[in-house]
């Protein structure tokens, strides 16, 4: 009798640590689904943030094909890159192609035109060009500051529709978010 007490404690506490290791597996699964979870949910966010900005890049003909990894930075004459004195660390969001006919386009905005507000709201870890666009609506006016060179202009520019989805605005322009690096003196 004392022997059947003994294999059922053996088999009784088998069992409690099959248990328990089950439900340490299914935490440590959850958790790392939760974490991949958000990552991907994050990176998908990101796109169709951008995707409310700019149109599809894959129905354009003739463009760059960009290289996995690193941003695409336009083809364009060295003196026309915004890296010049006052510029180089800026926050704000690198014009890499503008839409022809599209409301940058009618507004002046160039290809390496470097934009550091919309509004009165300053481009930086917290704001998005992106972002600030999204919080106004087609038909609106809205100041873009930028700089072209060494030299901050602003411009303003008259929203349009987006060609996906009629309700969100439209800039019209595909851009790169420069790094958001506090700058000297600031």
């Amino acid at each position: 009798m004392n022997e059947n007490n003994s294999s059922r404690n053996r088999i009784v506490l088998i069992a409690a640590v099959a248990v328990i290791a089950l439900c340490l597996v299914a935490a440590v699964s959850a958790a790392i689904g939760g974490v991949a979870g958000f990552a991907i949910g994050r990176n998908r966010q990101t796109i169709e943030i951008q995707r409310t900005l700019t149109p599809d890049d894959s129905r354009r003909p003739n463009q760059q094909t960009p290289i996995p990894g690193l941003p695409y930075v336009p083809v364009m004459p060295d003196d026309q890159m915004p890296m010049g004195p006052g510029v180089m660390g800026m926050n704000g969001a690198m014009i890499r192609e503008v839409v022809a006919d599209g409301p940058a386009a009618n507004a002046g905005l160039q290809a390496g035109d470097l934009i550091t507000a919309v509004g009165n709201k300053k481009l930086d870890q917290g704001l998005t060009l992106a972002e600030a666009i999204a919080a106004y609506k087609p038909g609106d006016q809205v100041e873009i500051t930028f700089r072209r060179s060494a030299d901050e202009q602003t411009v303003t520019v008259t929203l349009g529709q987006h060609p996906d989805d009629a309700a969100k605005p439209y800039l019209g322009l595909t851009f790169i978010t420069m790094p958001m690096r506090q700058t000297p003196g600031q």
